[in-house]
């Protein structure tokens, strides 16, 4: 005879054999002006939970509500990216149900008190979504769990970019928030998640935690806040690291806030401190440049560290700069007073170590005019990466050996009656000396490079180009043409790898 218990676990592995020979069978339903569905909504109530919608470049004004786990796939079939526009009513994407993929759209025209995507359930992908010019946040999350918000763009939004309450074990990666009222990303009352490589600049916060812990923030670039870069409120046992603001108000300020962890963090050129702590206690600080600030670190407090005891390692700090280093160890002779209270660095660093990769790039424009003959012109878009800033932003997360010395771009870009458009590609380089196209990288010394090309060889500094020009005939099927290649040979310097989702 068969036990209660063994029934009820075959049940469970027929059911879950069912499931999965459902999603096996998963259709694809097609919106758009020439196809079976004009509207989202219609495909999504005759979808099966588990199948894909793809929708097509057009305008819907719809106001979706998705109570089953489905994949909405934004196509540009020629007319731009697919537009859900709520017509300044209402939230334009509702989730209602676990396991839904948002991908690929423009979503716009909320309600004053709606966001643009609401989402009310768990496990679910939005990405590489435009979330612009929302009534009020751009995606709301509210008692939601293990989602992946990633390469989307949230801008100029009426409250904040992304806004998480009470969520926990999210990911959210690669996204940009900028320009919203607010705050460029919120964490309210919500634990254990982690915010890597997103970018926030121009809101009062770039992101802030509220009464927030465990959190993990890591390669998130802040700048040009209006208030702070990373805020910290009442807010404990979160880890901050590799992060960089600048030109904020404050770099980083924690308030009411313990047990925090902030590590291998920049903060430059802001207008008050770098690092700010307020009425906060047992946070460990080591390893942070500070630099140019207002004030490079403030701390009322007399009992968080600012070293790591047992590494003997404390911060940088641009006040000082001209600090004497008797021993040659790499930290100042003299322990640092940070202002405000009696906190004390132990061990500050005399000099900046250097942080990130050096990224030397050989960018090639060929610019035709037809001479004689007919011809097609050729249209190329194969970015695989592009700088922002300090920031190099690859399309794929970089897997890099561990003897990598710098990496190497290269990119073509095609004008005139030749073509249009771009490509371009990333290489590690792990030995000298390192063929990239027709140029060399020879030697690097520290952060200079010496590259030879056409016979020349130059030593470029961080910053430095070298240009060639030069013309040439070419034969392009039956067409003649004059092709002018202007070659230019860049020393970006040390760059921060951000994984962008998109070049």
């Amino acid at each position: 005879m068969v036990k209660h218990f063994e029934v009820k676990r075959l049940m469970a592995a027929a059911l879950a054999l069912f499931i999965l020979a459902g999603w096996s069978e998963a259709a694809t339903l097609v919106v758009g002006p020439n196809f079976e569905y004009q509207s989202i909504q219609a495909a999504v109530d005759a979808a099966l939970p588990g199948d894909e919608i793809e929708i097509h470049s057009g305008t819907y004004y719809e106001h979706l509500n998705l109570t089953k786990p489905l994949r909405l796939i934004g196509i540009d079939s020629g007319q731009g990216r697919p537009v859900v526009d709520a017509g300044g009513q209402g939230s334009p994407i509702a989730l209602k149900s676990d396991g839904t993929t948002v991908d690929g759209l423009i979503i716009k025209g909320s309600g004053a008190k709606e966001p643009g995507i609401a989402v009310l359930s768990s496990g679910n992908t939005i990405s590489n979504n435009e979330i612009c010019h929302q009534g009020k946040d751009g995606l709301l999350l509210q008692r939601s769990s293990n989602n992946l918000i990633a390469g989307n763009l949230l801008a100029y939004n009426g409250r904040n970019g992304i806004y998480l309450q009470q969520c926990n074990n999210n990911i959210l990666s690669d996204n940009t928030a900028s320009y919203n009222s607010n705050a460029g990303i919120v964490l309210e009352e919500s634990s254990s998640n982690r915010l890597e490589r997103n970018a926030a600049s121009k809101n009062k916060d770039g992101i802030l935690l509220d009464r927030s812990g465990n959190n993990l923030l890591q390669q998130n670039l802040l700048m040009s806040n209006s208030r702070d870069g990373i805020a910290l409120q009442e807010s404990h046992a979160n880890r901050l690291i590799k992060n960089n603001a600048s030109y904020d108000y404050n770099g980083v300020r924690l308030t009411n806030s313990a047990e925090n962890r902030l590590q291998e963090n920049f903060a430059g050129f802001c207008h008050q401190n770098g690092i700010r702590l307020v009425s906060s206690s047992g946070n460990v600080l080591w390893q942070n440049v500070l630099q140019s600030n207002g004030r490079d670190a403030y701390d009322d407090e007399n009992d968080n560290l600012w070293y790591d005891s047992e590494q003997r390692a404390g911060n940088y700090y641009s006040e000082l700069m001209n600090c004497s280093d008797g021993n040659g160890d790499g930290f100042c002779d003299e322990p640092y007073s940070i202002a405000g209270g009696r906190g004390i660095d132990r061990y500050p660093q005399a000099a900046i170590r250097p942080q990130g990769l050096l990224f030397i790039e050989m960018w090639t424009r060929e610019e035709g005019t037809l001479e004689e003959g007919t011809t097609g012109r050729m249209m190329i878009d194969f970015p695989m990466y592009r700088v922002d800033g300090p920031n190099l932003r690859p399309v794929h997360a970089l897997d890099l050996p561990a003897d990598t010395l710098a990496l190497a771009g290269s990119g073509l870009c095609l004008a005139g009656d030749l073509g249009g458009g771009a490509t371009s590609s990333l290489y590690p380089v792990t030995e000298l000396p390192y063929r990239l196209e027709n140029a060399t990288i020879l030697n690097l010394q520290g952060d200079s490079a010496t590259i030879a090309f056409k016979g020349q060889q130059k030593t470029l500094v961080p910053g430095e180009s070298w240009q060639e020009e030069s013309e040439e005939i070419r034969v392009v099927g039956d067409a003649r043409m004059k092709v002018v290649v202007t070659t230019t040979i860049t020393n970006h310097g040390r760059m921060a790898q951000v994984q962008s989702g998109t070049a």
